[in-house]
């Protein structure tokens, strides 16, 4: 495991874990392989389902891959409302009239909005997971694998959760005191946290639906 995440190396979500695994000299039998070009459109039946029976293992990554990313940037969300509202609610407002920032209606538009944000985005993973559970029941019965064109539409729809989740945290931080965004204050981890998930080569919404487009356009056959 190479030294090449946490601990201040890289931007934000430092305690994700996901440093680089490097094997060397490695055997793999192939019963323990698929090729890469399976991994992003497997057929039926996967082996999971043959034998577990369950619609879980219907070998479709893509949606639960990046659902994997967006929920912890939800969480992020959620708490930076909850570290808002503590400042809110202590902190006058800095220029006359001055009153409790909690009575002051730019905080509060940044708080509701904040909150209607990472409600939005929770309900679309969970709806994804709704979905992804029902396609892959109705594939097992079917013997028919879900089409690369559902992986694709999912992706973008969960990239809409995770960038709704980062508007929140950034809005919030925005409107936060500069003291709130000081070293390890949770306001400033979170920040980070959520930028580090923006950046990341999966959660460029403009790229993936010019993807997913040409897919369904008919003018590409692949997305990735």
């Amino acid at each position: 495991m190479l030294d090449d995440w946490g601990a201040g190396v890289m931007f934000g979500l430092n305690s994700s874990g996901s440093n680089t695994i490097v094997v060397d000299d490695a055997f793999v039998p192939d019963r323990r392989a698929i090729p890469s070009e399976d991994f992003f459109n497997p057929g039926m039946p996967t082996h999971g389902t043959q034998l577990y029976g369950n619609p879980l293992y219907v070998g479709r990554p893509a949606g639960p891959y990046h659902t994997s990313l967006v929920c912890p940037i939800i969480g992020a969300a959620k708490a930076a409302i909850d570290e808002f509202r503590e400042i809110i609610m202590v902190k006058p407002t800095s220029f006359y009239p001055q009153v409790p920032r909690y009575q002051f209606h730019e905080d509060q538009r940044a708080l509701g909005t904040a909150i209607a944000k990472a409600d939005a985005a929770e309900a679309i993973v969970l709806s994804f997971a709704d979905e992804y559970t029902e396609a892959g029941r109705e594939s097992m019965e079917t013997g028919v694998a879900i089409p690369m064109q559902q992986d694709a539409r999912w992706w973008l729809m969960l990239q809409q959760a995770g960038g709704l989740a980062y508007e929140a945290v950034q809005a919030l931080a925005i409107r936060s005191t500069s003291g709130a965004m000081g070293g390890n204050r949770p306001l400033a981890r979170y920040l980070r946290d959520a930028t580090t998930y923006r950046q990341h080569i999966s959660s460029q919404q403009g790229d993936f639906a010019v993807r997913y487009a040409a897919l369904t356009l008919g003018a590409s056959d692949r997305w990735l």
